[in-house]
């Protein structure tokens, strides 16, 4: 029935994606209270073996889309205990093909090459998006000191004395969360910026960004390329054993010819 809650935490999130999340989890590793907040369900079921990807996301941010993770936001995962759940979604990058569109030349870097070669030979890592979402989101409701509230909306942010209160529509109620520290990881439009009158510096680069996954006859294990084009910077990361997540920076008017 409807009716008013309260919660009291040390610290709020608003936006329990990728960033959001694995802050929360962090967070809450350190000793402190978290409430994250989010507007979309979190689904952490097992997928089944007819699901998609895509059916199968906790959120419309991991979806079948892919995170390409450095090696060391991959220590950083793993520092936090949440890569083990990732790892074997994941696809490993050693060496990376660079190049540039009309000229002679091209440079390869490979992990062979690195000091860590010895211990952990990889520069890189490919995860679907979903699969990301999927290890968090079940991690994240394995603690008892996280409240996941989900979904709910945001219908205001007050700093008080006592810090900054929330009130959120959840569940058919109206939900007040009381945080000494209120985080906004709510994407780039974001409600609490809107709400706390926080101003932001936009910058148009004149670029979008294109994402595909290509399927490829021939799939060399471990080898990225980089393509440095006419109209842009061209990626090619490889995901499993039979395609490619691409990732092209290109300006606005070709890639509105690319998407058609």
């Amino acid at each position: 029935m409807p009716g008013d809650g309260r919660i009291e935490v040390d610290i709020a999130v608003v936006g329990a994606g990728a960033v959001g999340g694995a802050l929360g989890y962090g967070l809450a590793e350190l000793g402190y209270t978290v409430a994250l907040i989010e507007k979309t369900p979190f689904n952490t079921a097992p997928q089944a073996a007819s699901e998609s990807a895509a059916q199968a996301a906790p959120q419309a941010t991991m979806d079948r889309r892919h995170y390409g993770l450095s090696r060391g936001s991959r220590l950083a995962l793993d520092g936090l205990g949440l890569w083990q759940g990732m790892a074997a979604a994941a696809s490993d990058i050693t060496r990376i093909h660079v190049s540039r569109q009309g000229r002679f030349g091209a440079l390869t870097l490979d992990a062979a090459a690195e000091p860590f070669a010895a211990t952990d030979p990889v520069l890189g890592h490919i995860l679907p998006a979903a699969a990301f979402g999927r290890a968090l989101h079940a991690a994240l409701a394995g603690r008892d000191d996280i409240r996941l509230i989900a979904p709910a909306a945001l219908r205001a942010a007050v700093v008080t004395p006592r810090g900054v209160r929330l009130t959120l529509s959840h569940a058919a109620q109206t939900l007040h969360v009381l945080a000494a520290l209120l985080v906004g990881a709510d994407g780039a439009d974001s409600t609490v910026r809107r709400m706390l009158g926080i101003g932001r510096t936009r910058r148009d680069y004149g670029q979008s960004a294109v994402v595909a996954n290509l399927d490829a006859a021939r799939l060399e294990p471990g080898l990225a390329y980089e393509r440095f084009t006419e109209h842009g910077a061209l990626a090619l990361l490889p995901r499993g054993e039979n395609g490619y997540a691409l990732a092209y920076a290109t300006d606005h008017a070709h890639a509105e010819r690319l998407l058609a």
